[in-house]
């Protein structure tokens, strides 16, 4: 026991680390995927979803960024709470719109789905 030393242990500095870590961690590693299939607007594409909100929308640093003219700059949010529930998504008041296709929905601007 000559090599012992006494810890100063900062039990909130502790949480306050781990919790950074855990916040960090969750907008690096993806929690799921957003495919697009081919089609008129090019080819299919993987775009990955974080937990919190992914916006997906024709600017550059959108998480889904479509560069259409027929999507809005900032179109629609798929929101990830948590890897046991399912993603919310929301409409962003678009002026084309966000269609849910199976089964047919058309979501209204702001409204969770």
């Amino acid at each position: 026991m000559e090599d012992t030393q006494a810890i100063d242990w900062d039990v909130e500095e502790e949480e306050e680390t781990e919790q950074s870590s855990e916040s960090l961690r969750c907008n690096v590693e993806p929690v799921g995927r957003l495919h697009i299939f081919s089609g008129a607007h090019g080819p299919e594409k993987d775009f990955p979803l974080h937990l919190g909100k992914n916006v997906v929308g024709r600017m550059p640093d959108c998480s889904v960024a479509l560069p259409f003219p027929s999507i809005s700059k900032q179109h629609a949010e798929i929101e990830i709470l948590a890897w046991d529930k399912a993603p919310i998504l929301r409409d962003c008041g678009s002026l084309n719109g966000t269609q849910i296709l199976r089964p047919p929905k058309v979501l209204s601007p702001g409204v969770s789905h």
